[in-house]
């Protein structure tokens, strides 16, 4: 591929701000948002949105090379040599944009849901700023765009075990499941979900196949065509690396990085290595160490060096909270399936680090799957354990060391015992994955000679 100096201007990379140099680019190139956010900062001077610093950012484009400094800033962004997530900060901006702006990244899906019974159809809106694709099925060769896009949209039958509740015929029945691109946004966003969780070292590890982006997209079921103008590629790993747009204007590609614009004169294959850079969510682990190229940027060094990473629990809870992830999004089927391994639970717990201790006094069970069941609870009083299930109470002997809980559960656990560690982000996400994608399953501790209201 041959290349010359574009006509287009860069941006002064502050630090690791390529993320944000990628996009800025591809929305100052996207010319309606442009246009939009032109108008509104001349008919609205004293508004607080981010459209004037975007607009200052895009008059200075037309003529020479810019600094974001003053986007930044209205991002929050204060860690200039911290890498962030592309994808992210695209929301954050349209978010903070006028209404007209961003509407022009803002689509409509519909989820439609068919009982094939009595044929009743139920729907759902939600609005959308990108379609998340899972790079599945590449089988070591090349990822289809295309492929990704129609499995999203195919319909999906639940029947057998995975029937579900009808409100009109009174009883679980088969569904048929179907998205449908509701309203159409002006430009589509599709975004390449690359990175992986690998349970053998809790750690997310990248895809690395090549994906075939087509020069133009037909969303199914419908007439509505998309035609290819930017990609934001990102080159490098979960916790390092560089970020590049490629932007097509009414005649030629041009490639953006940073400061240095170039044309490309021959593009000539549909293959582009887009990749996603997603949050690292682990357990805890003792230390983690980021040497070599994993290294990390010191202020008091002003350079990079070596780093230690070690999670400590500084405020112990009076009550601690475990949150078992029993299910699973199968790309294949696109729905959550569950891990029906039985869990060993201890009647005693420790922090790691720590002589704090707690003691499992709970245990919240769900018996089903991630649409239907029945949840039932286990809790120790000062002399026994006593089964609670919905009016009719039983009193259970204690026969084991430890506590064998099957399908989805919740455990609490009172401070004399040994508890277990978690990293808090890690434990923030089970608690919204739990919320959102019904993944039952908890531990709760509880420190001793405090009442728990049992």
């Amino acid at each position: 591929m041959d290349n010359q100096i574009s006509k287009y201007h860069g941006l002064i990379n502050q630090g690791a701000t390529c993320y944000l140099n990628s996009l800025l680019q591809v929305l100052y190139m996207t010319a309606d948002f442009k246009l939009a956010v032109e108008r509104f900062s001349q008919e609205n001077p004293d508004s607080r949105s981010i459209d004037h610093e975007l607009n200052d950012l895009f008059n200075h484009l037309k003529t020479e090379e810019a600094r974001t400094d003053d986007i930044t800033k209205a991002l929050s962004i204060d860690k200039v040599f911290e890498q962030r997530d592309a994808a992210e900060y695209f929301e954050r901006i349209l978010l903070l944009a006028n209404p007209s702006a961003s509407k022009i990244f803002n689509g409509i899906l519909t989820h439609r849901n068919t009982c094939s019974s009595c044929q009743t159809e139920t729907e759902t809106d939600s609005k959308f700023w990108h379609l998340p694709l899972a790079l599945v099925n590449s089988d070591g060769g090349n990822y289809r765009v295309s492929d990704g896009v129609n499995e999203l949209f195919e319909a999906s039958a639940f029947f057998g075990d995975d029937q579900i509740y009808c409100d009109s015929c009174c009883a679980k029945s088969d569904f048929e499941i179907k998205c449908v691109m509701k309203q159409h946004p002006d430009v589509l966003l599709l975004l390449l979900k690359r990175f992986e969780l690998d349970y053998s070292v809790m750690r997310y590890i990248k895809n690395n196949c090549n994906v075939d982006v087509p020069w133009s997209l037909q969303i199914p079921d419908t007439n509505q065509t998309y035609k290819l103008y930017a990609v934001i590629n990102h080159d490098g790993d979960i916790r390092y690396g560089h970020y590049t747009a490629t932007i097509r204007d009414d005649e030629n590609w041009h490639h953006f990085n940073d400061q240095l614009v170039t044309l490309n004169v021959s593009i000539s294959c549909h293959q582009f290595s887009a990749q996603k850079f997603q949050c690292l969510s682990s357990f805890l682990q003792k230390t983690e160490w980021f040497i070599g190229d994993d290294q990390i940027y010191c202020d008091s060094c002003c350079a990079k060096s070596d780093f230690e990473i070690k999670c400590v629990m500084k405020q112990h809870p009076d009550v601690l909270l475990l949150l078992l992830k029993r299910f699973e999004l199968d790309y294949s089927v696109m729905r959550y399936i569950k891990n029906n391994c039985n869990v060993d639970v201890p009647w005693s717990l420790q922090i790691p680090d720590t002589n704090q201790t707690y003691k499992l006094y709970a245990v919240i069970n769900h018996d089903g799957d991630i649409r239907y069941g029945h949840y039932t609870a286990t809790i120790r009083d000062d002399e026994n354990w006593h089964h609670f299930n919905d009016q009719l109470v039983t009193q259970i002997a204690r026969r084991s060391r430890q506590l064998r809980v099957p399908l989805t559960t919740m455990l609490p656990f009172s401070v004399e015992m040994l508890g277990t560690s978690m990293r808090s982000g890690w434990w923030r996400e089970c608690v919204m994955r739990w919320k959102n994608q019904a993944q039952r399953i908890f531990t709760v501790m509880g420190v001793p000679g405090k009442k728990r209201g049992i």
